[in-house]
């Protein structure tokens, strides 16, 4: 039972979005994006736990458009299932829905989950749904039928600060429920020891956080191996949740490439307890034989260190459920397949998805894209507007003068990159792909006539002033030589009088850089245009600023305009590409 898609029409703070998913997809955004209230329409759906299946939901949960006091409409949730591969649902456990379900065929088959409530003033809506396939036709609004979509396809919600104990808000409940038996005292008192030696560590209320450390990660390898002694339904359903944590069993770790045994390292064991933990804290009981949890984990990164971080994305990459994660971690989105980001922007209350298309990209593309940006410059994910510049001049120049200006990039959500390395080609498909808006600033020179003919090809009906902005000199040292700024670049060439007199600007340049270094030289120009009697901000920085300003504040709207329309293809772009 895989969930391929979500559809949501009026809830909360959104009007409509549509997002699909992988095996493991990433949803990044602004605060203000929706993922909260996409995660939360899914949740209500699979996750409730009303004994009838019904669902209601109050007026406060309704859409409401800016201005408006009635609902924008009613709450409509579509969820999408596939088959993971062409026949699976012929397997006896999915007899509930054998009736609905078409002849097997070469591709997977597909059923539709949807739920529809209408807003009321007063009071609480009841939600009516029903099960169809798109194939067959053929519908079922039989809530046994419901409740067991349910049980296959339960959620595992990990939200900020629950990785650490921070957002526990509740005792984990390990008594019974109707379709479970309660763990054996064995059993029981192992999650215990788990739980009090995840809290003991991260109170640091321990003499010994090695010793705690390996206390809680022998307690979590005694209940995977206790198995063999205690043959319960809560036996059986911890140690098949806790495998799909580590993607094996505890026993094999041995032969494991992760190496989770006596000798990992702090911070391995760390992050497999964290995760332990936290799946015991939600789901002490484990799940149904068959079923397959959907693992939703909300900011993984909140108060984890770096390499505890890297230890849980080790961590999350063996488990084999389905996962949908959200982060603001450059380093965890660095180390994610670039086909698994779903960038998330609203405007108006309609969310929109970019995700990067198949094949937009070569395997070149690809391998550039993946060092020069998501490697070193990994942040620049979550900006809306790139500012491609060549060199580390401009990197330091540029956001010093929007400074000076009044502006913060990291505010306005820009960042500079420099694409000399890697090619302007797959930054700017990548930004086209993911819905970032960018604009480049080209020298004067051969190679920045260059950089703007290939900046071109990808404007389609897109204005150039919005995007390219080129340098009348040579390159941006001797733009502020030739607006005034002479005399810092003289003074640090060390020149004497006789030489500076039979010197060019670019030989004074170069001897300045020689005896300096470009930042050094880039941050005293920009000393020097902060002063009062300065010559001020060449018109071509002072634009650049204002027109990148610009184009990051309004990007919301610009693509809720231009969603519809295809991402820009060089024109010697090859249709085919490597996976992303």
């Amino acid at each position: 039972m895989y969930l391929s898609t979500l559809k949501v029409e009026n809830y909360r703070a959104i009007r409509s979005a549509e997002l699909d998913f992988d095996n493991t997809t990433v949803l990044i955004g602004e605060n203000d994006c929706g993922k909260s209230s996409l995660l939360d329409a899914l949740a209500r759906v699979l996750d409730d736990d009303t004994e009838d299946g019904g669902l209601t939901f109050e007026p406060r949960e309704f859409h409401h458009a800016k201005g408006e006091d009635s609902a924008s409409g009613p709450i409509r949730i579509r969820l999408g299932f596939e088959e993971r591969r062409p026949g699976e649902w012929s397997d006896k456990v999915y007899q509930p829905i054998a009736e609905l379900l078409p002849e097997i065929s070469k591709k997977p088959r597909k059923l539709y989950l949807d739920l529809q409530a209408d807003a009321v003033n007063e009071g609480s809506s009841q939600a009516t749904w029903q099960l169809e396939s798109p194939d067959s036709h053929r519908k079922t609004s039989d809530s046994a039928v419901f409740q067991w979509l349910r049980q296959m396809a339960p959620i595992i919600r990990i939200t900020g600060g629950m990785l650490t104990g921070h957002e526990i808000s509740h005792e984990p409940d390990t008594g019974t429920s109707p379709s479970k038996t309660a763990p054996s005292p064995e059993i029981a008192q192992l999650i215990q020891r788990i739980l009090e030696s995840t809290s003991a560590l991260l109170s640091r209320n321990t003499t010994s956080m090695s010793a705690e450390l390996d206390n809680g990660f022998a307690a979590a390898r005694e209940l995977m191996e206790t198995r063999g002694n205690y043959i319960d339904w809560g036996m059986l359903a911890l140690d098949r949740a806790i495998s799909e944590i580590l993607g094996k069993d505890l026993k094999g770790l041995q032969s494991s490439s992760i190496a989770l045994n006596e000798s990992g390292s702090f911070a391995e064991k760390l992050g497999f307890l964290l995760l332990v933990a936290a799946l015991l804290r939600e789901h002490p009981e484990g799940f149904p034989p068959h079923a397959e949890p959907i693992w939703i984990i909300e900011d993984p990164e909140a108060h984890l260190h770096p390499m505890t971080l890297a230890s849980v994305a080790l961590m999350l990459r063996h488990i084999d459920w389905q996962k949908i994660v959200t982060t603001h971690s450059g380093d965890f989105l660095a180390a994610v397949p670039l086909k698994r980001i779903r960038r998330l922007t609203r405007y108006n209350g309609v969310v929109h998805q970019y995700r990067v298309r198949e094949h937009a990209l070569s395997l070149e593309d690809l391998r550039r894209l993946g060092y020069h940006q998501r490697t070193r410059n990994s942040v620049a994910s979550f900006s809306r507007l790139w500012l491609l510049v060549e060199g580390e001049s401009e990197f330091w120049v540029v956001p010093q003068i929007a400074r000076l200006m009044g502006y913060e990039f990291a505010l306005e959500g820009i960042s500079c990159i420099e694409f000399a390395q890697c090619g302007l080609d797959p930054l700017i498909k990548a930004a086209h792909e993911l819905g970032i808006e960018w604009h480049l600033l080209a020298d004067g020179d051969d190679a920045g006539q260059h950089y703007l003919e290939t900046a071109r090809e990808f404007l389609g009906a897109r204005e150039e002033s919005d995007h390219i902005s080129l340098l009348c000199d040579l390159d941006i040292e001797h733009c502020f030589w030739e607006k005034g700024y002479s005399g810092v670049y003289e003074h640090h060439s060390r020149l004497s009088p006789a030489a500076l007199r039979n010197s060019s600007p670019a030989q004074v340049i170069r001897q300045a850089v020689k005896k300096r270094s470009k930042p050094y030289l880039a941050l005293s120009v920009v000393e020097a245009v902060s002063e009062e009697d300065s010559p001020g901000i060449p018109d071509v920085l002072n634009k650049l600023v204002e027109t990148c300003v610009r184009l990051a504040r309004e990007a919301p709207a610009r693509h809720a305009m231009n969603n519809d329309e295809p991402a820009a293809k060089h024109p010697g772009q090859k249709e085919q590409g490597g996976p992303t």
